[in-house]
């Protein structure tokens, strides 16, 4: 009882601390797969509200429910346990998260000690045992304890595993935790404590101290960067698709991690002490090609490698042109009129085959309102080079569409199950008004 009435304070403010830790890890993440370009703005004219994805509301449904065509922006995951987690985002923007070199910082320790217990040292602080490593736990005592008990507990308080029991000199035996529980198996990635407790021959407390260790599975591979680089400012139109790659990915914090491209080192943009990366934009062509990254864990001299195939391409819209009975039309070619029999052809070609490409027309109206899915069509798989879809100006349904501005798109959709590494989906869209 007087055990746990000396700590109960400690333990309150360390679970107030490790939720706050937690939080802080789950909000870098998520800002690593934030997405600017999916945010929308608006066009600053009254033509109509600029798309900020090609994605609107079925037209047919009068449900507030999102359309079910995919968004070329949204994060095309590759699985819980992979490390394709790496493309959880389809950009980063032209700004990033900073320039930090490439050293990587070991997140300050949340630690407390009490009376005979001055210290607690975990290297590394943070460590995957997917990988096979350990976090050598250290204890140091300003004075011999009869008993020293050193405990791993989950962040409920609870216990996970007893690493240590018994008398303890001011030098505590070489301690180390694996990341399994009491039974043997691998606990669930998450933050832990170090928990130490010495007590005097009278089972009095007569030191204490609880420091974080954190298990952590680290996901890297290759995302698009600046989505919007061949975004027209004034039409608000995708012209090409962005050719700007980089490495990126999410390891233990203070990690080192080096990157190198088809055989060539690419230097970092920056490793941050939360352990986001992001390395220089690669080399970009078109096709197959091999990404390796080497992971250094903080404290350590070991290494091991994340390993991908990686398949890059681009798409560029060659604009639309109007036909009528297989001609082009002697109007300009930024409206066409369905009812009369015209139609409207988008061109495109691709840097490379694509296995799953769709074209999508999307209504964006002029009174700033949500815009509206009018017509999705599958292409399927389609060979490097110049293609082209004509639109009859008709929805899903087979009705004509209403009168209004319309951009139309091709998007070309990665295959998350495929042991190659695709970042994205690369898109283009093109704009053209109905009448």
């Amino acid at each position: 009882m007087r055990r746990n009435q000396s700590r109960r304070g400690f333990l309150l403010h360390r679970k107030l601390v490790s939720v706050v830790l937690l939080a802080g890890i789950i909000a870098a993440i998520g800002m690593w797969a934030l997405i600017p370009s999916c945010r929308g703005a608006d066009s600053g004219t009254t033509v109509a509200k600029a798309p900020s994805h090609p994605c609107g509301k079925d037209d047919s449904s009068t449900s507030s429910e999102e359309s079910t065509i995919p968004c070329p922006f949204a994060s095309l995951a590759a699985g819980s346990e992979s490390e394709k987690g790496a493309s959880l985002s389809a950009g980063f923007g032209g700004g990033g998260f900073g320039m930090m070199g490439e050293g990587g910082d070991e997140i300050p320790p949340l630690c407390q000690y009490s009376g005979i217990i001055t210290g607690i040292e975990r290297t590394p602080s943070s460590f995957d045992p997917a990988k096979g490593q350990v976090s050598n736990i250290a204890v140091a005592l300003s004075a011999p304890a009869a008993n020293l008990t050193v405990r791993i507990l989950n962040s409920l308080e609870e216990e996970v595993k007893v690493l240590y029991s018994g008398p303890a000199e001011e030098t505590v035996p070489a301690l180390s935790w694996d990341g399994t529980d009491s039974q043997g198996a691998q606990a669930r990635y998450s933050i832990y404590l170090v928990d130490a407790v010495a007590m005097d021959e009278s089972e009095q407390v007569i030191g204490t101290g609880q420091c974080d260790v954190i298990t952590y599975k680290p996901k890297a591979g290759i995302s698009m960067q600046d989505a919007d680089k061949y975004r027209d400012a004034a039409t608000h139109e995708w012209l090409k698709s962005s050719d700007e790659f980089v490495a990126a990915g999410l390891v233990n914090p203070g990690d080192g991690v080096s990157v190198t491209f088809d055989g060539q080192p690419v230097a970092l943009a920056n490793n941050e002490p939360s352990g986001i990366f992001r390395s220089q934009p690669l080399p970009y062509s078109a096709g197959y090609h091999s990404l390796n990254i080497n992971v250094t864990p903080f404290g350590t001299q070991n290494s091991y490698d994340i390993n991908w195939t990686v398949y890059l391409n681009q798409i560029e819209s060659l604009g639309i042109i109007v036909l009528k009975d297989g001609e082009p039309v002697q109007h300009s070619f930024d409206y066409f009129i369905p009812a009369d029999g015209e139609v409207a052809r988008l061109d495109y070609s691709l840097d490379a085959a694509e296995t799953d490409v769709r074209f999508y027309a999307t209504h964006w109206p002029t009174d700033g309102s949500d815009p509206t899915n009018a017509r999705t069509e599958p292409l399927g798989a389609l060979p490097q080079g110049n293609h082209s879809y004509t639109w009859d100006g008709k929805d899903d349904e087979g009705a004509l569409v209403r009168a209004g501005q319309y951009y139309l798109g091709v998007l070309a959709v990665p295959d998350i199950d495929s042991a190659v590494f695709r970042p994205a989906g690369i898109w283009v869209n093109a704009m053209i008004e109905v009448r």
